[in-house]
């Protein structure tokens, strides 16, 4: 089953039936709801979500948390990376309410943003705040590995300068290479009080989610120092083995990491496919990211062969994209996967 992230037409209907309708017209029957459905979308979405069209995912945070207008909803909003507890705790309690909102309609997955590595604080630890279990074994491993670093927000000029220079060309020379390193080396830095707080976060929200066999989708991310990079996921996984946490793969953001030369998109498929829960597929074209697949550069062939055929598939199409594009974008994924698991 191939569904279709409400991003494309959430902001376009004041009536959640009729969201749902325009997507069913486009020959869906399945949904991920996003981060910008309102309360009052979602309530006039249940009688159709109950009577035949599947929701595969949720998106956090979702509903629109109270106070938050719609065009302002975003999954970063709030940060469970936050090493402040008010912050992280609101965090929290917002990602608890979607996880609800899940099982109250029998979705299996909620999809989580962990949110960044302020690379700009001055403090690089806090010796009063500190997650320890299995995390210090797995920091002591990736410590001794080289590093691989990405993410997004916050430091968001950090990230553009390696944008910049990608825009410019300059991909194969010294200085892209040198940038690169250095925003890796900050990263390392300021990392572990943000990876503490996502601990935290973490430990709360799964075992919400073992109580009420909700798995979370930990999204892979485009920017050097969002959370999780590559390292992180690990240390995730080993502190919560046995719990709900799993993966979630975003086409278009390993794609960006690819370009900019943190970590190609091959590595994170062929390492967490035995956690790979979901994936939104969406294509790129140069760093512009959420076209329909077949509108821009990815090999989906590629990426695919390495998605188990269980996973949840969800095209994530920005807004702009016509109906046209879509429907020729899920017929790519359909080809390649082939009718059989297209239409199961």
């Amino acid at each position: 089953m191939i569904a279709i992230s409400t991003i494309w037409n959430s902001l376009k209907h004041e009536d959640g039936a009729q969201l749902l309708a325009e997507l069913n017209n486009l020959g869906f029957n399945a949904v991920q709801l996003d981060c910008k459905i309102t309360e009052k979308l979602l309530t006039q979405m249940e009688s159709q979500i109950r009577i035949g069209m599947k929701v595969v995912s949720v998106h956090n945070f979702c509903p629109v948390p109270p106070g938050v207008l719609q065009e302002n909803a975003d999954a970063d909003l709030f940060l469970l990376s936050s090493p402040y507890k008010d912050k992280r705790e609101e965090a929290v309690k917002h990602t608890l309410r979607t996880i609800e909102v899940a099982a109250d309609l029998e979705v299996p997955v909620v999809v989580l943003h962990l949110g960044y590595v302020d690379v700009k604080d001055d403090q690089t630890f806090s010796p009063n705040f500190s997650f320890k279990k299995k995390s210090s074994i797995i920091r002591n491993t990736m410590e001794r590995k080289s590093s691989i670093i990405k993410k997004r927000k916050g430091s968001f000029d950090e990230s553009k300068r390696l944008f910049d220079l990608y825009e410019w060309g300059e991909r194969e020379f010294e200085a892209f290479g040198k940038l690169v390193t250095e925003l890796r080396g900050k990263r390392e830095r300021k990392q572990q009080r943000y990876q503490d707080a996502v601990l935290f976060s973490l430990d709360k929200l799964n075992r919400r989610a073992m109580d009420l066999n909700i798995l979370l989708g930990l999204e892979n991310r485009p920017r050097y120092h969002q959370i999780p990079d590559f390292y992180e996921l690990e240390l995730f996984f080993a502190e919560f083995e046995g719990g709900n946490l799993r993966y979630w793969h975003d086409t278009g953001h390993a794609a960006i990491q690819e370009k900019v030369g943190i970590l190609k998109q091959e590595k994170w498929l062929k390492t967490y496919s035995e956690q790979l829960i979901g994936i939104e597929l969406h294509d790129v074209k140069e760093l512009d990211e959420y076209l329909a697949p077949g509108m821009g550069e990815l090999d989906f062939k590629e990426i695919l062969r390495y998605v188990p055929g269980k996973a949840v598939k969800v095209l994530e199409i920005k807004e702009a994209e016509n109906e046209e594009e879509i429907i020729e974008g899920r017929r790519v994924v359909e080809e390649i996967l082939g009718k059989s698991d297209a239409a199961t």
